[in-house]
Parts: structure tokens; sequence; C-alpha cells
């Protein structure tokens, strides 16, 4: 399904940030005609000056704003290594590929799809000589106009893992439940609204035990300007943005009071995709 946004908001706070994968609405790529985006980051203890900027992250799109490879870089001494993510879609524009690759691995996973619907993936080493495959999953899948519903299966047809989410009557997700049959731990995802701007995000997880990270989201001229983090209610960090003179975000401003430092994560955009 389709997640509305107000026009401004750039953002999306469905996916984790800066990770593998996409922050961005692809509308808004699209329209800014934005093909790659470099992630830079500089950070300072309290009391102590700011380090090197280095660059963390490079996401690329195609045309129509899809995410087809993140790149993190690693640090370590005077080496600098890579990792990647690419994706590759069909002409439906559902993923059919990802391909997760570093120094020590590369794992392919295919996506195969029965009536739009994803109904098998299999994922398969390409490390080994002849290539091997690790695992094929069977994935039974259930719409409703307000939820999309996966029960993922084993190759025998065992069921250990369901992933539900929710819709508003707009089409905004609310609500992601990722949950393991056999133990009961789960993932959860909550997404809350005010009008056209999402307000909170709220993310659980249960492994032996629950911990719970809450956004809370404020807005000036519907931009995201500070973002509040609490952890299990404690006050733990906050984000402020700089924006250009086309409200492009130009950088993330982090402060963490757990660990005593400020990091800045500036945007570098880009309307052509890069020389690899």
């Amino acid at each position: 399904m389709c997640c509305l946004h107000g026009e401004a908001q750039f953002f999306t706070f469905q996916n984790d940030w800066f990770t593998y994968s996409s922050f961005f609405y692809e509308e808004d790529l699209m329209s800014n005609q934005i093909r790659s985006i470099d992630i830079w980051k500089s950070k300072k203890k309290d009391g102590k000056k700011f380090g090197r900027e280095k660059r963390i992250l490079n996401y690329q799109f195609d045309p129509k704003g899809r995410l087809t490879l993140a790149r993190k870089y690693n640090y370590s001494s005077n080496n600098v290594s890579s990792s990647d993510h690419l994706y590759q879609y069909d002409e439906a524009g559902k993923l059919f590929q990802k391909d997760e690759i570093s120094k020590l691995f590369h794992f392919t996973f295919l996506n195969l799809n029965v009536s739009q619907k994803l109904h098998k993936r299999i994922k398969i080493n390409q490390k080994t000589n002849p290539s091997d495959t690790a695992y094929i999953r069977i994935v039974e899948t259930n719409n409703t106009p307000n939820s999309y519903e996966q029960i993922i299966k084993n190759e025998n047809g065992v069921a250990f893992k369901k992933i539900l989410e929710e819709y508003d009557s707009k089409g905004r997700l609310t609500n992601r439940r990722v949950s393991y049959v056999r133990n009961r731990n789960y993932t959860e995802l909550t997404l809350m609204y005010n009008n056209d701007l999402l307000t909170d995000r709220i993310s659980s997880n249960y492994f032996s035990k629950k911990n719970t990270v809450h956004w809370q989201i404020e807005y000036q001229d519907e931009l995201p300007y500070l973002i509040k983090v609490y952890e299990n209610d404690e006050f733990i960090k906050k984000y402020a943005f700089v924006y250009s003179e086309k409200n492009l975000p130009e950088s993330i401003i982090e402060r963490n009071f757990e660990d005593k430092n400020v990091s800045v994560y500036r945007l570098e955009y880009n309307a052509t995709l890069p020389q690899n």
C-alpha cells in the first residue's frame, strides 16, 4: 500500500535511519530529480573538537525514486572498506532480487511473485563454487483494504514468522508487527499522525525483555525541525535539522545525552549516479 505524507516532509519514518533501507519518499526524490545521496558524518565528545568528517553511506535511486543501491563505508585504522545492498525491480515495480555483498560474503535473495503477490523467497550463497541454495521460504499473503499480512513458512510448510501491517483510511501505515511463532518474540512499529503529519514513531521489540524507543516529532511549516527520542521513557537523544532554500534537509544534528556527544550528518544530493 502507498503511504501518503505531507508535501514537504521528505523523510519516511517507516524504516530505521542510516541503514541499508532508504528513509526518503520516492515521490520527493523523483520530483527533485535526485539519483544519489551521500551522507557524511562528523562527531565530537563533549568538551572536545569535531573529528574528521567521513562518508558513511551512499544511496542510489532509479528515476522513480526506488532504491537500487545502499553502500555502507567502514573505517578501521587507515583502511576503508564498504558493503553493498543492491535492489532490482520487475516491470510492475515489485522487488524481485536483492544482493548483499561484502568482502566476506555475497548472498542473493530472489522473490518469486504470483499474481503480484510474493509467493516464494530463495536465498543463494554466491561465495560457494558452484552457488548453493541456502534456504527456500514459502510466503502466504493476505490482503484487506486496511491490512497486509505475510505468513512465512519453511520448505516443509511450517510457519515460523508472521508480518502484519495495518493502514488507516488514507492508506498510511499505522502498525507493523513481526512475530515469531515458536518463541513468541516480536518487533512492533506504531506510527501516529496529526492531520497529514506523523507526530510519533514507537518501535518496540521483545527478545527476553521488552525495549521501546519513542520518537516525538515536531514541525515548523510542515518540516520536521526537532525529534525527541525516548528509550523506555528515558530522554536519550534529540535530532535537529538544517534545510536548504529548496526545503531539502542539508544536515541532521544528533545530540546524544547517554554517550555525551554530538554528531552531524551532512546530506549531499546528486542528479546523476556516481561512477563506481
